[in-house]
């Protein structure tokens, strides 16, 4: 190679080079943050679906989508690397069995026993059963349905579930059992809304690319259990927006870590250290107050609110609308630069008609926002 050809090589390794630090400067890195089953994920799930059409990584052939989530780390684990159909399908029926599992250790403490002789047959065949189906998830027995049915149909376990907030059964659980026939056919492929519904923790820090309007998003997604909360603080720095989600279903369900609290005092206390963290004066920010879902049905059941939060003073009929407000409040109430602009929504993640326009307006937010800081407006 002559000179002037190396010269010209260098030359265009350096305009590529200068070409990919532009396209990284003019992207648009969104983190999601929240404690565990805040739903975060699943509002991650809801951007995929609505501006890809699709929430796994891989099509029926294998072939890795250009919306696909990856570790950042390169770890490839279930949960932390591809996700294509069938191993959706394990997640769900995993979570499934574990649903069942809770429902079954619990019945004689949020109820008063099996009332059925067939619903106490039923649940010991299963509780013998579902151990070795976690290691098989995706061949379950063709009689697993009926032994499902058979429990469902006892009100004592209907009780148990509607007590699900007190041993951390999941909020798709109702759900899950309802369509088990599905879930555990052996041709059951899942639906976006049924991948909604999965519950798999965040197993560490995933990347996933989306352009959005035109604009090219890096979306973060971290993990939210305790213990793994320090690995949030390197992306404070470089994030261009965050979107905090907190279910606010959680008011009554007391915290695994430390049941003195709910959940919901927890996710509190990490948004009052998150936003008023020095590196995060920059960043625009976005509360997503979630689970309206889950909330509603909780205050029509009457449970009350100020069991756990005793400084509500609403009415006694506990109206949605004035228990969305209180939360509101106590969030913004945790910002000490009261100049500090914080865009609040309530969503329900798992409605993605709801979810939609929600992320319609903060994605517009968020673009805007990030043309005015490049002086682009």
């Amino acid at each position: 190679m002559s000179a002037r050809q190396a010269r010209k090589v260098s030359a265009d390794i350096d305009r590529q080079l200068k070409e990919e630090r532009k396209r990284e400067e003019e992207c648009i890195r969104l983190l999601f943050l929240g404690t565990a089953e805040s739903g975060k994920s699943t509002c991650l799930k809801q951007m995929k679906l609505i501006h890809n059409g699709n929430i796994v990584d891989k099509d029926q052939k294998g072939k890795v989508l250009e919306s696909a989530t990856a570790a950042v780390n390169g770890d490839t684990r279930l949960g932390a690397g591809m996700m294509d159909a069938q191993a959706w399908a394990g997640v769900l029926r995993t979570n499934l069995f574990d649903s069942l599992e809770k429902i079954l250790g619990n019945v004689g403490r949020h109820s008063t026993g099996f009332q059925s002789a067939a619903a106490s047959s039923a649940a010991e065949t299963l509780l013998g059963i579902l151990g070795p189906l976690r290691d098989n998830v995706l061949a379950p027995p063709p009689d697993l349905v009926d032994l499902i049915n058979t429990l469902l149909a006892d009100p004592s376990v209907q009780t148990t579930i509607g007590n699900g907030a007190k041993y951390y059964l999941l909020d798709s659980a109702p759900r899950l059992l309802q369509d088990s026939a599905t879930i555990l056919s052996p041709t059951f492929v899942p639906t976006n809304e049924h991948i909604l519904l999965a519950r798999l923790p965040t197993s560490t820090i995933t990347e996933t690319r989306l352009t959005i309007d035109g604009f090219r998003f890096k979306i973060y997604d971290v993990n939210g259990a305790h213990g793994k909360r320090q690995a949030w603080m390197p992306f404070f720095d470089f994030c261009t927006a965050v979107i905090y989600v907190s279910a606010i279903s959680q008011f009554d369900q007391p915290l695994p870590e430390d049941p003195t609290i709910t959940r919901l005092h927890d996710s509190l206390m990490v948004f009052e250290t998150v936003i008023n963290h020095p590196l995060m004066a920059k960043p625009a920010f976005v509360l997503f107050l979630n689970k309206i879902d889950v909330l509603k049905q909780k205050l029509d059941r009457g449970i009350q609110v100020k069991s756990t939060f005793p400084d509500y003073t609403g009415s006694a009929t506990q109206e949605y609308e004035e228990v969305c407000t209180y939360f509101a409040r106590k969030f913004a109430l945790a910002i000490e630069d009261k100049k500090r602009k914080v865009y609040i929504h309530f969503t329900w993640a798992t409605s993605t008609s709801q979810i939609k326009t929600v992320l319609k307006i903060v994605q517009g937010v968020i673009i805007k926002l990030n043309l005015a800081k490049a002086d682009l407006l």
